[in-house]
């Protein structure tokens, strides 16, 4: 995950999530063009990992941050309109290069800035526990991550994909 926005590199493709929160269940998929081929991200299964995620889908969220109770310390706290957890595969140019890997989604207030793409946490001198966000903008952000660990990275998975697109459409 790069805050920093030094390695962020921009793709073209679209997701669709159609999902209901009460049932936990439904469907995302991520088409993503990117420089090798076609890359296809989908969760299968919702599955909660922390009771915040209600079944595994859940809307109206505060998550992220040092008070939201919900989430890693990895990003601001921020509003989640509507988030899903579960596992998932990744399929590269038609072949399934990841199965049964955890997954998440979630559409947001704005986490990163508009036009540097960087994100704002931490604060310098911690002025707000909570960090910084955009409540007028919304972003989503997805990721596909292995069950192996591995403590060189951040986060420490040995396979950790992360998107985000800054540009949301409401059907």
């Amino acid at each position: 995950m790069d805050n920093d926005a030094q390695t962020v590199n921009s793709l073209g493709g679209s997701s669709e999530i159609d999902v209901d929160e009460i049932k936990n269940t439904g469907k995302f998929e991520a088409r993503l063009k990117i420089p090798e081929g076609n890359l296809v991200l989908a969760i299968d299964k919702f599955n909660e990992f922390n009771p915040c995620q209600n079944g595994g889908i859940v809307a109206s969220l505060h998550e992220h941050g040092s008070d939201s109770g919900c989430g890693d310390n990895n990003w601001p706290k921020t509003f989640v309109f509507l988030a899903g957890w579960g596992f998932g595969h990744a399929d590269f140019n038609g072949k399934r290069l990841y199965d049964n890997y955890e997954t998440h989604f979630m559409v947001t207030q704005g986490i990163r800035d508009r036009k540097t793409l960087k994100v704002s946490y931490p604060l310098p001198n911690k002025q707000k526990p909570a960090g910084e966000v955009n409540p007028a903008t919304r972003q989503l952000d997805f990721y596909i991550r292995s069950p192996q660990m591995n403590p060189k990275n951040t986060p420490n998975r040995d396979v950790f994909a992360h998107f985000f697109a800054m540009e949301v459409t409401w059907k």
